[in-house]
């Protein structure tokens, strides 16, 4: 197996946010900010209660093709920034 890299700890609470669930879900202790969701072990059910998790917890909804595009914390948290952006823009 590979040496692990050293990850970067997530910026920012909504990082923060993503990496808690993420580790929850995923059963492991620590989760950097461009670690890989299916690298660390998720799968498509993990996913869905990631994807769930976040729908409930932050009350953004986040496509699993939306995790697929962006299988980072550092990722999600844009794309889960760019939703919450646009529903207030919308709402205008």
């Amino acid at each position: 197996a590979a040496p692990e890299r050293e990850d970067a700890a997530p910026v920012g609470r909504l990082e923060a946010h993503v990496a808690g669930v993420w580790s929850s879900v995923l059963k492991v202790d620590r989760v950097g900010r461009r670690g890989s969701f299916f690298e660390l072990g998720g799968d498509s059910l993990a996913a869905v209660r990631v994807l769930e998790a976040i729908r409930n917890e932050l009350g953004a909804t986040i496509t699993h093709r939306q995790l697929l595009s962006a299988p980072t914390v550092e990722a999600l948290a844009i794309a889960i920034e760019r939703f919450n952006v646009d529903m207030e823009e919308g709402a205008l």
